[in-house]
């Protein structure tokens, strides 16, 4: 089966489109579950700090030592400043790098319509959901 080239290069930017947005609202949502994440420390963590630190200076102005015991409770709560892990926040995955590439082969190829095995044959594989957007849009020969 052959596939119009120009569904597949619309399909591509569809996609890369789709991705941009995508990108641009998980970096937005970074943001946002950094400074949510800042604050619920700020609110519950900083309280043991500000303790610690009067201990600390209650201690040395008491001439007395600041023993481990005094800190480990505090320090185990330090704030790491951090990407969220993806079960925190989900990144948008795209094949941006092959996808562009299969767009810059396809511009120049001069036919109408490609097959899928000329492609793979070219070394682009695991693009299927590609072809498939593709026929779905009417670029089936």
């Amino acid at each position: 089966m052959k596939i119009n080239r120009k569904t597949i290069i619309k399909t591509i930017d569809t996609t890369l489109a789709a991705h941009e947005k995508a990108t641009a609202k998980y970096k937005a949502d970074v943001a946002k579950w950094q400074a949510d994440r800042r604050d619920e420390w700020m609110l519950t963590e900083a309280p043991k700090w500000k303790a610690l630190r009067d201990l600390i200076t209650a201690r040395l102005r008491s001439g007395k030592p600041i023993t481990t015991k005094d800190a480990k409770a505090t320090l185990s709560t330090y704030f790491e400043d951090r990407k969220p892990y993806t079960t925190e926040v989900d990144p948008p995955r795209c094949p941006v790098e092959q996808l562009t590439s299969l767009r810059a082969a396809l511009m120049a190829i001069e036919d109408d319509a490609v097959t899928y095995a000329s492609l793979k044959a070219m070394g682009y594989k695991d693009l299927e959901w590609v072809f498939s957007a593709a026929v779905r849009a009417g670029g089936a020969k």
